[in-house]
């Protein structure tokens, strides 16, 4: 097993296990781990780490490829990587114009620059203009691990960052539907509540893995089944804000007195879609249909450079026991039960995404993927996995 296998290898199996799950935990896991090995590992230079953090990557998206934030931290450092070596590149490339001595002006054997544009030339003889001292020249690996804790502090902030928006899109009187439990949802209705009076129609998601799944230490065994739309209601309730619990089954009949839909996401595809729980895909359609809009609370984290060219490879089947138990003998003889987690959601059923950065519609979702991402490393992380 290789050094970079088995910085991979505890991570790996943890997510495998469920000891690690949901969007939140697994991208927080993934940056620390990527900057514990940064930041105690000797390493050649921004190509060979490079390098190095794609094999991590790569162990660990084959751990769980339907965890989208897994490979999305890992995308993101990449990209953090490959926007400091330019750096030092442009430093570089600033000392030979500056310093014209540096070059061979008898011989000519200069090789001419990378063609730049006036105003990065004009930004970088401005960031040199000012005095440095040598402990204050520019350091690649102080500098990495700083961009790493910024994206770091960000995953951290997600939830206060996506709720502070809410006055912009709650308002009084409205009745406000969503299904299962979301952290970020929660977030936004309950600082909403503070200024606003509404009331909240919570769809149950029966079946549910609790959200005590997605952030307990306890084995996967260990996790009981419940209605994660009861915890929501419960939690909302608690705030003061007015809560109605219906059942799957409803969504439609109660849709034309809704006067939007809030719901979360588990993860952000580029093309603007999401995945969301089971059942997701029926109400978005129930409000499309309605002509009620659909609003997505996630994280910048969370949205994912993968397009769903195959959306049955986004998704992971459950344990079918809690729609049909083996009690039931004669059915389970005669029929194949499916449980899905997940739903894919199309762009078209997505009126706007919250994210920690600000409202997004979905068709400028890719225009963040590209700030985020670099293409390379991507189809590097995810060839041979199916999506």
């Amino acid at each position: 097993m290789s050094d970079t296998s088995k910085v991979a290898e505890s991570l790996k199996t943890r997510i495998r296990r469920l000891h690690v799950s949901g969007s939140y935990a697994v991208a927080l896991e993934t940056l620390l781990l990527l900057r514990n090995y940064i930041t105690s590992t000797r390493w050649k230079g921004a190509g060979s780490l490079l390098a190095d953090v794609r094999e991590i990557g790569r162990h660990l998206v084959s751990a769980h490829t339907h965890e989208l934030a897994l490979g999305n931290m890992v995308g993101r450092v990449l990209h953090l990587i490959r926007l400091e070596e330019e750096e030092i590149e442009s430093d570089n490339y600033l000392e030979s114009v500056i310093s014209p001595a540096t070059t061979n002006s008898i011989s000519g054997s200069a090789q001419p620059p990378k063609q730049r544009s006036m105003s990065t030339m004009l930004k970088l003889m401005e960031d040199r203009s000012s005095p440095k001292s040598s402990s204050e020249s520019y350091n690649f690996k102080s500098a990495l691990v700083q961009s790493i804790k910024e994206v770091i502090d960000e995953v951290e902030s997600v939830d206060a960052n996506i709720s502070s928006q809410a006055n912009e899109h709650i308002f009084d009187q409205d009745i406000i539907l969503t299904m299962g439990f979301s952290k970020t949802v929660e977030s936004l209705l309950k600082e909403g509540a503070k200024s606003r009076s509404f009331q909240v129609l919570v769809a149950e998601t029966w079946p549910k893995y609790s959200r005590t799944q997605f952030t307990s230490r306890k084995p996967y065994s260990n996790i009981s089944i419940s209605m994660a739309g009861q915890e929501m209601s419960l939690s909302l309730s608690k705030s003061g804000i007015k809560v109605t619990l219906i059942p799957d089954s409803a969504v439609f009949a109660v849709m034309p007195r809704v006067t939007k839909v809030i719901v979360g996401a588990s993860g952000v595809i580029a093309n603007g879609g999401f995945l969301g729980v089971s059942g997701m895909n029926n109400l978005t359609a129930a409000a499309k249909f309605h002509s009620k809009p659909v609003i997505v609370t996630a994280g910048v984290y969370a949205i994912s450079p993968l397009y769903p060219y195959d959306t049955e490879k986004l998704n992971i089947l459950s344990d079918p026991n809690a729609l049909l138990g083996f009690e039931e003998t004669e059915l389970i003889e005669k029929v194949d039960a499916l449980h899905p987690l997940f739903d894919y959601v199309g762009p078209d059923l997505v009126s706007l995404l919250i994210t920690n950065v600000g409202p997004h519609p979905p068709s400028h979702i890719s225009r963040l993927v590209e700030e985020s991402y670099s293409r390379e490393d991507v189809d590097y992380l995810y060839s041979g996995y199916g999506v």
